[in-house]
């Protein structure tokens, strides 16, 4: 977490392997699934059952994995027939659904989010948060940058604060949020600085 400009993003990618550091190494180990772009991998012309099969091997999945978790896809976005259509016919909301369905249907070793999902209704946000709970539950890693504090302490237990691209604290996630509302959010408050929506 940290303010806009913070390296959040800078970091992610560098977890992603698409930056490279420019002092000391970085070692990651297993497989890194980043979820950065939800328009990102998709075929437009084609339907929304042949993007399942294409994202999920482009993850490194197999043809009969990709298949396997198509009916659990189709229970959590409720597209119906739509998914017989091209995916240049959906709304952003329904791409979501069905970008972060395939996403969280397959096992990860990492998993890498560039802000939290905001479109979509409240019921599926709470979806997609127990999702995601269920992901930490099966002791995947996800790493996460977001302004939502309300979701880093239901889903996270651990807390990075970032600031010029510098980690100010590292611990659990309770004890980061609170630093980051003392020593990032507070100060910017009392000193006029304009934050936005987002990042309250």
């Amino acid at each position: 977490m940290g303010e806009n400009g913070a390296g959040k993003s800078t970091f992610l990618r560098l977890l992603a392997g698409a930056y490279i550091p420019t002092t000391g190494t970085a070692h990651i180990s297993g497989q890194v699934t980043s979820f950065f772009n939800i328009g990102l991998g998709f075929e437009q012309d084609t339907s929304g059952y042949s993007n399942i099969i294409l994202r999920s091997l482009a993850m490194g999945k197999s043809y009969k994995q990709a298949k396997a978790v198509v009916p659990e896809i189709l229970e959590f976005t409720k597209l119906g027939d739509a998914i017989k259509r091209p995916i240049s016919t959906y709304s952003h909301g329904m791409r979501l659904r069905l970008a972060f369905a395939i996403l969280t249907a397959h096992d990860h070793d990492m998993i890498l989010m560039d802000e939290w999902i905001g479109a979509g209704d409240k019921r599926f946000t709470e979806a997609a948060e127990m999702r995601l709970r269920s992901s930490v539950e099966q002791s995947q890693i996800m790493v996460v940058a977001t302004h939502n504090r309300t979701l880093m302490r239901n889903v996270c237990n651990k807390g990075i604060v970032l600031d010029k691209g510098e980690i100010l604290y590292r611990g659990e996630i309770n004890e980061a949020v609170e630093f980051y509302e003392k020593e990032i959010v507070e100060p910017r408050k009392l000193s006029g600085e304009n934050l936005k929506t987002s990042e309250l």
